[in-house]
């Protein structure tokens, strides 16, 4: 009796150490398996990290090349592209949509002589690629019509390795104007031209230069420019005062008064400002003796012009 008692109680302490020891497998499984469902979820996203900072670091492939009269420009991108832009020897700027296109082919004619040639393919994402080339054939001439923003000029460059004559530069319709090369100087002609409302009217106005070499060849460049007007100044003494007048068809913004090195402002802060008003008429008054002058009008069409002078008042 007392054997098979001890014989059971053995049975009973075997069969719950197996159960204990399926509860640790079960545990360490469920473990392992959660261990390695995060491991891979890290890997995962490390590798979609990986590709995203690929993505960003991409940029678009661009191959420029010459094929006869024209450079091909071919572009490709995978996240598309969003435009070409182009321009020769720093002239107008050419832009072409591509609305998202992945491979893109253009033609372009080359002007006339060595051109420096610059291209631009930006995509969809805002990456872009830029790639410069110089294509053509020396010995003709190279026009660059470059627009000064902050003097509101253009700088007008001609260059020939042979010679030129002269250099030409014409406004819409109207007059030509000729330029002569500088002696001893021929072989480049270069001016500036203020664009004010002496040059061209407001609004867009085209210009049209033609270079003349040595040979009688004319080569042509046009650019088109936005016309806008500069205040105008005048000054006249009466006496102990001197009437200052500014005018501008679309009104001030400001009017800035200097006399002898002490300033003052006409703006928005003074009173009686009326932005609207096209004709400023300010009567100062004189220090006996030497008096200098100085007079900046601000427009509403953001332009400026400052004017200087000396009077002398003798009581």
């Amino acid at each position: 009796m007392n054997q098979i008692l001890a014989t059971d109680n053995s049975n009973k302490r075997t069969s719950k150490n197996a159960i204990d020891i399926k509860k640790v497998i079960v545990f360490f499984g469920c473990a392992l398996f959660l261990f390695g469902a995060v491991l891979i979820g890290a890997q995962v996203y490390k590798a979609y990290d990986r590709v995203k900072e690929e993505e960003r670091l991409a940029r678009p492939e661009l191959l420029i090349e010459q094929v006869g009269e024209q450079v091909k420009i071919s572009a490709s991108y995978a996240a598309g592209i969003e435009k070409i832009v182009y321009y020769w020897n720093e002239n107008e700027k050419t832009e072409i949509v591509e609305n998202g296109k992945t491979k893109v082919q253009k033609g372009i004619d080359i002007p006339a002589g060595e051109n420096t040639l610059v291209v631009q393919i930006i995509g969809v994402d805002g990456n872009k690629t830029e790639k410069t080339g110089k294509f053509g054939e020396p010995g003709e001439s190279v026009i660059a019509i470059v627009f000064l923003k902050e003097e509101y000029q253009l700088k007008i460059t001609a260059t020939n390795a042979l010679g030129l004559k002269h250099l030409k530069y014409q406004w819409n319709d109207d007059r030509a104007i000729t330029v002569e090369p500088e002696v001893g100087s021929n072989m480049t002609i270069e001016l500036i031209i203020d664009i004010d409302r002496l040059e061209i009217a407001r609004g867009k106005n085209e210009i049209t230069v033609t270079a003349v070499d040595a040979n009688d060849r004319e080569t042509s460049a046009k650019r088109t420019v936005e016309g806008r007007y500069e205040p105008e100044i005048e000054f006249i003494q009466y006496g102990d005062t001197v009437e200052v007048t500014i005018k501008h068809d679309m009104g001030f913004e400001k009017i800035e008064f200097v006399l002898n090195g002490v300033g003052q402002v006409y703006d928005s802060n003074s009173s009686g400002y009326d932005p609207t008003l096209t004709t400023v008429v300010y009567p100062i008054k004189l220090k006996p003796g030497e008096n200098i002058l100085f007079i900046t009008a601000y427009s509403l069409e953001n332009t400026e012009k400052m004017r200087g002078g000396r009077a002398v008042y003798e009581p």
